[in-house]
């Protein structure tokens, strides 16, 4: 193949099925570890990447609702389930002792305060559409 030519889609579709399923082995996962030991990134690709991963966070698309309950719902039904009732154990064992210092207590309140209003002017939207915008919301 020629330096700069491309693939054609048929081509790639090709290799992409010869490659579905397989894996690399122990041996070559460790040639390309030890290949890449010592490689620095330079400072452009740092920014490049610290701005992609800011970028992926901010550009995030929202699930639809329907998406949003039947994840609900899966995971009500999980957590019912003794594998669930384990983990819920597990992470509240993980939060036992936590101390939050005043600054954090306070800013937690604030959101809290926003998430209930905004839930409750939700509800009074639904109930009487008119009598509330979206520019309302904080």
């Amino acid at each position: 193949m020629k330096k700069g030519s491309h693939h054609t889609e048929e081509v790639r579709r090709k290799i992409s099925l010869s490659q579905t399923g397989k894996h690399p082995s122990e041996t070559t996962r460790l040639k390309i570890s030890l290949a890449n030991k010592g490689r620095h990134h330079t400072e452009e690709a740092k920014r490049k990447m610290r701005q992609y991963k800011h970028y992926k966070k901010r550009e995030r698309h929202p699930l639809s609702l329907t998406t949003r309950k039947k994840l609900s719902d899966s995971l009500k039904r999980f957590f019912q389930t003794p594998a669930g009732l384990e983990v819920k154990k597990k992470i509240s064992m993980t939060h036992k002792g936590i101390r939050h210092s005043e600054e954090t207590r306070k800013k937690m309140i604030a959101s809290l305060k926003v998430s209930w209003q905004r839930k409750r002017m939700h509800v009074h939207k639904l109930k009487r559409p008119h009598t509330l915008c979206i520019e309302d919301l904080p």
